[in-house]
């Protein structure tokens, strides 16, 4: 069934559930969350490299400041360009079973650094 291109098997937002869906049901729900402009907006190009180069400068003066080791600066520092990817995960706890919590996923090890060196980036507390 996981190969199936019309159904979509995901995890729910809550719990150990696994929720089965036809694709063009997960899609739409998508689509209709990503026209609201209040919260999405289009972009005219992928700001991952200059994220990328703005995150490599706080890493080189936290480590010339002696906040962070060698380890953690190596650890740390983004040795590639990958675009964030965007996933949502379906509501099973209401009645309706609309699609919620969509956001970019990617691992944010600077987690551990926020507010360090003026860092304050925030995953948008669900992460």
């Amino acid at each position: 069934m996981a190969k199936e291109k019309s159904v979509t098997i995901l995890p729910a937002d809550k719990g150990k559930v696994t929720v089965i869906m036809t694709t063009a049901e997960y899609e739409e729900k998508v689509k209709e969350m990503l026209i609201d402009e209040k919260v999405y907006e289009v972009l005219k190009k992928d700001p991952t490299a200059v994220y990328k180069r703005k995150l490599a400068s706080i890493l080189t003066r936290l480590k010339e400041e002696n906040k962070i080791t060698e380890g953690q600066y190596k650890m740390l520092y983004p040795t590639m360009e990958n675009t964030p990817r965007m996933y949502c995960t379906p509501k099973i706890h209401r009645r309706y079973a609309g699609v919620s919590n969509c956001r970019l996923h990617r691992i944010n090890r600077l987690q551990h650094f926020q507010g360090i060196g003026g860092y304050t980036g925030t995953t948008n507390g669900q992460d």
